[in-house]
């Protein structure tokens, strides 16, 4: 089930937020974006609030779009020296939202992103063939659904468990770490593989005690393929000639 999110107030965004509820307890907002490359910066300092306000309110955020924001280096991390980039990333590291694409879009440049809160969400990120006669490389990846709603006690060989490091509850788990007393945890361990395993065990209860777990079904994706052989055909003839540009020197966009 899913529901689009009113973005009435935010009228010079061209932003828009859905909803998925992938179970009775976890919902997935997916905000999918365009920010022209020549906007102001109040209309851009416009679309961070939204966006702030969208993450802000979710838990669980998955974050698609043309941010055109080509001076972020989003290999090593670092924002450009522009305003709009500086503000764009510090609104993404607030979140804690991961940047996935990292190799150009368009051109050399970096300007259709993928982000999300949760690592263990997107795998199989891809940068391929441009869609339709779109000038911007496509971007497709695979989602994996969590759930909270299994019963973790019924063994079964397609669940499997996750821990939520970002909820962590590193305060107790730093009291936890500070009241033991390490001497009488090893002084009577005889050798060093007996006290790694004494240390791992330790460690091992933190971790049931104070980060949370959730569960999800390893299931087996299935692509189905709509295309006929005409379609197969033109693709690939498109693919071709895609890797060829792509493979030839960059020019500036």
């Amino acid at each position: 089930m899913s529901e689009a999110v009113d973005n009435s107030s935010y009228p010079d965004t061209e932003m828009i937020t859905v909803n998925v509820f992938l179970s009775s307890t976890i919902k997935l907002s997916i905000v999918c974006s365009y920010i022209p490359p020549n906007v102001s910066l109040d209309a851009f300092s416009q679309n961070i609030i939204y966006f702030n306000k969208v993450c802000t309110n979710n838990d669980l955020m998955l974050a698609i779009g043309d941010y055109n924001l080509p001076t972020i280096d989003w290999k090593a991390n670092v924002p450009g020296n522009d305003a709009k980039s500086i503000e764009f990333f510090d609104c993404t590291l607030m979140h804690g939202l991961q940047q996935y694409i990292t190799e150009p879009t368009r051109m050399e440049n970096i300007l259709d992103l993928l982000l999300c809160n949760d690592y263990s969400l997107i795998s199989d990120v891809e940068v391929g063939v441009p869609f339709g006669q779109s000038d911007h490389n496509s971007i497709t990846c695979s989602l994996i659904f969590v759930g909270d709603d299994r019963d973790a006690s019924v063994p079964n060989q397609n669940i499997a468990q996750i821990l939520k490091w970002d909820r962590t509850d590193w305060q107790n788990f730093s009291v936890y770490c500070q009241r033991t007393d390490w001497y009488n945890l090893i002084s009577e361990l005889s050798s060093p593989d007996t006290i790694w395993e004494s240390f791992c065990t330790f460690v091992e209860e933190g971790i049931a005690k104070f980060v949370p777990k959730t569960m999800y079904r390893k299931n087996k994706t299935f692509k189905q393929n709509h295309k006929t052989k005409v379609m197969k055909k033109l693709h690939a003839k498109k693919r071709k000639l895609w890797l060829k540009i792509k493979n030839k020197s960059p020019t500036k966009n």
